[in-house]
Parts: C-alpha cells; sequence; structure tokens
C-alpha cells in the first residue's frame, strides 16, 4: 500500500479531506508527532458534529487508534490471562468517548500533551473499568481486614512500628502487640506478663490484629518522614499503611495512589506548604476521600508535565494499568533496564512539573 508523506493536518478543510489523511497517517508505523496546533485541529475533526463528520470519528477511533487497542488487548491478556476482541474495545472506547454525540471527555483535551497519550489513559481507564464492570475481569477488590496481612516484621525502624500501633485505641491490645513487634518478647513470657493461657494470647493477639489493620484501612495514610540514610541525602516521606497492609487475596487495588502519594507530598513536604496544598487539592476535586484526590491530581499532572511519549506510556502502563516492568518490556519489544530508565526519568519530568504547578497556583 501506498504511502504519502503527511500533510499538515490545519490544511484539511472539509470531513472528507480528513478521512483521507487519516487513512494516510495510518500507514504509518512510526508516523511522525503532530503539533499542538494539528492535534487540536483533529480533536476538533473527531468531534465535530456536522453532516459527513462521523466518519472522521469512525476511522479515528476504529482505525487510527487500533495500534494502541490492540496493546491494551494484550495487556489484558498478559495480565488477566483472558482474551479480549480489539474490536470490541474499540467500541467500548468510542461509545464512551462519544456520549451521544457530546464528546466531553475529548473536548477536555487543551493540547498541552500528545493526543495520543492524552488518550490512551483515558482509554485505559474505560477499558479496564468495563471489562470489570462485566464481570470479564476482576480488577480489585476493596481492603479488609481479612484480605490483608500485617508486615510489621519487615519494618526495621520501631518509632515506626509504634506510629502504627498507636492507631489501637485498647490499651491491652496496645501493649500485647508492642510486645510483639517492639521489644520482641517470647510468647512464653508474654503470658506470663499478662497472665494468660496459650489459646487466649492467641485469640487476643487475633483480634488486636484485626482491629489494626482495620484502622489501618479507614486511615488510608499515615505519612512518616524517613531521614537521608547519606550525608546530604533529603528525608522522604513514605506511607506506612501501605507498607504494612499486605495482600493475601492477589486482587486488591493497588492503584498509583502511594507511589504517586510519595512522588507529591515529598515534594510538597520540602517546600514547606503540605498543608497549604491540601486545602487547594480539596476544592480542585471536592467530595473525595484523600487516595481519590491524590490519584486524580498526579494523573492529571501527568498528562501536561512534558513527559516524552515513550516516558508517558511506561509511566501509564505502571500506574494506571498496573502492568509489570518486565510485561511491559516484552510488550514494547525494549530491555527490562529502558523501562526502569523511563518509569525513572518520567516520574523526575513529574516531580519538577509539580513544584511548578505550585508556584502557579500558590499565589
Amino acid at each position: 500500500m501506498k504511502k504519502f508523506p503527511i500533510s499538515l493536518a490545519t490544511e484539511n478543510k472539509v470531513a472528507n479531506d480528513w478521512v483521507i489523511w487519516l487513512r494516510n497517517y495510518n500507514k504509518w508505523t512510526n508516523p511522525r508527532p503532530l503539533s499542538k496546533e494539528e492535534s487540536l485541529a483533529l480533536r476538533d475533526a473527531v468531534t465535530n458534529p456536522a453532516k459527513g463528520y462521523e466518519r472522521v470519528a469512525q476511522e479515528f477511533f476504529y482505525e487510527t487508534l487500533k495500534p494502541m487497542v490492540n496493546g491494551l488487548a494484550y495487556q489484558v491478556l498478559q495480565t488477566y490471562k483472558t482474551v479480549v476482541n480489539p474490536l470490541d474495545l474499540s467500541t467500548t472506547i468510542y461509545r464512551e468517548f462519544w456520549e451521544e454525540g457530546k464528546f466531553t471527555r475529548l473536548n477536555g483535551y487543551l493540547g498541552d500533551c500528545s493526543l495520543f497519550s492524552w488518550i490512551s489513559l483515558g482509554a485505559a481507564q474505560v477499558v479496564y473499568g468495563d471489562l470489570e464492570k462485566l464481570g470479564i475481569i476482576k480488577k480489585s477488590c476493596k481492603k479488609t481486614a481479612k484480605n490483608t496481612s500485617l508486615r510489621l516484621k519487615s519494618i526495621a525502624n520501631k518509632d515506626e512500628i509504634m506510629a502504627i500501633l498507636d492507631l489501637i485505641a485498647e490499651p491491652c491490645w496496645h501493649d500485647i502487640l508492642t510486645e510483639i513487634y517492639v521489644n520482641r518478647t517470647s510468647y512464653e513470657n508474654i503470658m506470663i506478663k499478662f497472665d494468660m493461657d496459650e489459646n487466649t494470647l492467641k485469640k487476643t493477639i487475633n483480634v488486636a490484629e484485626a482491629s489494626l489493620k482495620e484502622q489501618l484501612i479507614a486511615t488510608e495514610f499515615l505519612i512518616w518522614h524517613r531521614p537521608g540514610t547519606m550525608k546530604g541525602e533529603k528525608d522522604t516521606a513514605v506511607n506506612l499503611v501501605s507498607i504494612v497492609l499486605g495482600d493475601v487475596s492477589g486482587n486488591l487495588d493497588t492503584t498509583s495512589s502511594d507511589d504517586a502519594l510519595a512522588i507529591a507530598i515529598n515534594k510538597f513536604h520540602e517546600m514547606d506548604i503540605y498543608e497549604e496544598v491540601q486545602e487547594v487539592l480539596q476544592i480542585k476535586y471536592p467530595n473525595m476521600n484523600p487516595e481519590e484526590m491524590w490519584n486524580h491530581f498526579v494523573n492529571d499532572q501527568a498528562l501536561v508535565c512534558g513527559m516524552s511519549d515513550n516516558q508517558l506510556t511506561v509511566w501509564i502502563a505502571r500506574y494506571i494499568n498496573h502492568e509489570s516492568p518486565a510485561s511491559i518490556a516484552e510488550r514494547l519489544g525494549m530491555r527490562r533496564s529502558n523501562v526502569d530508565n523511563l518509569f525513572s526519568r518520567a516520574n523526575k519530568v513529574l516531580e519538577q512539573h509539580i513544584r511548578n504547578w505550585w508556584k502557579n497556583h500558590s499565589i
């Protein structure tokens, strides 16, 4: 099939021009990047309600986005061992973006990043949400005391353990778990100290740990600042809840919130403005719990922070789609080390953007 150089998208005047342009664009394995003006013109053509432009939208969603959709189908296969028809995924994406002709979601694109990267983020959320709703995949479930485990023994810092145990209101439970996880007291000595037989102690520990897990789940975020281990190294903020709660079901919702929190909060604490930022975000994202709020904030900023297309592709795969680095490397045909490097660079770009974001929103 003969390929012609890709003309400027802004030169297209009518619907038929756009269909011909897209069909030529689709022939290229690695077409040239579109300028901001071209991306916005393409957005306007796809969302144009005038007669004839529905062909532009169909060509775009079913043909131009086909490589992205095939990639999503492959991700579902790799992650969930489930075969899905790419054509069905295209229909799902088209339906959700079309919104009965309103195209509200797509009209939200402002040209601050690659149009295709921007759509891939929304498309991934649409596809995974739809497959989960239909019961085709089981992406996640809510944390409960039954499907989580305590990983207190993996924490070396006793102050961190005490910060976690201080969530327990019942003094006896608090003291027993302190003996186990902080003082490393043997069960025999704990039985003597609390005047309990072995069976009673085991039952008490089970109840105390279940109560602690429920408190951790309800708390969501327990921020702890770890000092730098090397001279000149800055403190880092970690979420102790994510560190201490393990997944025993294999199906827990492990979204990007913990990593997003680390990226955002570390920057804001460095600048001593965390509380002020929290207030701004509560206005920007009303009626959301902290986890949802931080997720929305970081996802939104990732789209406009200036990552390269490759960086954003890897970032979306890691954070949004929960894909393993090894799977990403295989799917994209690159080394695992390249995936890790892209991921690291993407986060550095995001960190700097977050700093600049606050400068523009604190005036």
